[in-house]
């Protein structure tokens, strides 16, 4: 796996990460899955709560979905945010912030990087860092985002993250159960206390119509004589999913002690989990959260994402082309995982290309219909391939010789005497 689709994983806090270069998916969120461009869904769980939300069943087979909302390969943005920014918001939010904004690297002000710096590791903090507010909706694309002045990158807005809309609800909960095991909330020591494992059973008011998310915060086995351990969680309706925690023990350690859990789509509301953590000793977890993700704004921005079409898509070899049109300035993204090999060119002209949503690419977009192509070539391989042609003309240059000395290496041969002084008599 590339860093960037290891760093996409752990700043979205996806369970189903098992080591750095090994992951399942995106946990099964619905918001992810249709950014990544993920057409189809195998299921070989025998249930359909494992399916996203969104997917529905191809030919009657029962194991293979496919996405009704579906983006293509390459989708548009009409705001953009950068990366900086984008990093102080906690997880659930970032989700959200990505169906609304391109997240571009490398277009952050003075300002926010400053502010990154003051407030860095913020959203590494065992707290989400979503406020008391959080389920409220803040939509200024209205006012502010149209004001006169607004910063713009190759003509689209630049936005914060206070100009975007959020949805996802906090949810509180109360510990119904808790059987071989302690937690002490306030220090965060968890301690299973019996070889058979531990069971923590929390109760909450859910949101119909809503995928339903279980935060995991800084959960961290060092210094337990583990290398690696699992969690399980289920909700008692044939629907259960487990994550991976390895330690500074292991070989696979990747630094991940955020997880997200999606507890799946419900049309009805969920009400219980249960946790389970399988093994016996003393570990640390600071806090539990449950997040309600309604799906009507999921359904809103990703028929936004998709409006403006991009067909004729032709993937051939190193090369990936198409058409669009726009009505206003735009970000392409594709779904594509960045490289700096990728260069791009619009309707025949070079044009620049972002690392976007952490591990995508973008290329920016004037008004109009354009034909986009993007072509790859391993970085350095030109300078390798001039490199290898001269020492091989140098080598050719050698043999048509015949191993005699080279014009240029030849001795100098110096008449008798010519460099001596007058020989005594």
């Amino acid at each position: 796996m590339s860093d960037d689709i290891f760093q996409y994983m752990k700043a979205m806090e996806v369970d189903d990460i098992k080591f750095p270069n090994w992951y399942y998916g995106f946990g099964g969120r619905a918001a992810l899955n249709t950014l990544a461009a993920v057409k189809y869904y195998g299921n070989n769980a025998g249930t359909a709560l494992a399916v996203p939300y969104g997917y529905e069943p191809v030919g009657g087979s029962g194991n293979l979905y496919e996405n009704t909302l579906a983006l293509p390969l390459a989708y548009t943005y009409d705001r953009v945010m950068d990366r900086m920014e984008f990093m102080m918001l906690p997880a659930v939010r970032r989700q959200e912030a990505m169906m609304q904004a391109a997240v571009l690297d490398g277009i952050e002000s003075t300002e926010t990087a400053k502010s990154a710096e003051l407030e860095t590791g913020s959203a590494r903090q065992s707290g989400d860092g979503m406020s008391a507010s959080a389920g409220k909706t803040t939509d200024v694309s209205g006012s502010a985002g149209k004001a006169a002045g607004v910063e713009k990158i190759h003509g689209v807005e630049k936005v914060t993250g206070a100009a975007l809309q959020y949805d996802a609800e906090e949810l509180p909960w109360t510990i119904s159960s808790m059987e071989n095991m302690t937690w002490n909330q306030e220090t965060g020591e968890l301690i299973v206390e019996d070889a058979g494992g531990g069971d923590l059973y929390l109760e909450f008011e859910g949101k119909p119509d809503s995928e339903t998310y279980l935060r995991f915060g800084n959960y961290d086995i060092n210094g337990s004589g583990y290398e690696l351990l699992t969690v399980s969680v289920e909700c008692g309706d044939a629907y259960w999913k487990k994550f991976y925690e390895a330690s500074t023990m292991s070989v696979w350690y990747g630094d991940l002690h955020n997880f997200i859990v999606n507890l799946g789509w419900r049309q009805e509301a969920r009400t219980k989990v249960h946790i389970l953590f399988p093994f016996e000793g003393t570990f640390r977890l600071d806090s539990l959260k449950l997040f309600s993700v309604p799906m009507d704004s999921y359904e809103h921005f990703m028929r936004e994402r998709g409006a403006e079409r991009f067909e004729d898509c032709a993937v051939r070899g190193n090369q990936v082309s198409g058409n669009i049109s726009v009505d206003a300035p735009r970000m392409l993204v594709f779904a594509i995982p960045y490289s700096e090999g990728w260069s791009a060119k619009v309707d025949g002209e070079e044009a620049p290309v972002y690392k976007a949503n952490l591990m995508f690419m973008a290329v920016p977009l004037e008004t109009g219909r354009h034909t986009v192509e993007l072509s790859y070539c391993t970085p350095g391989i030109r300078a390798g391939a001039a490199i290898s042609g001269l020492c091989a003309a140098i080598f050719v240059v050698f043999l048509l010789w015949g191993g005699r000395a080279l014009p240029w290496t030849a001795p100098v041969h110096r008449e008798r005497g010519a460099s001596r002084g007058k020989r005594r008599r």
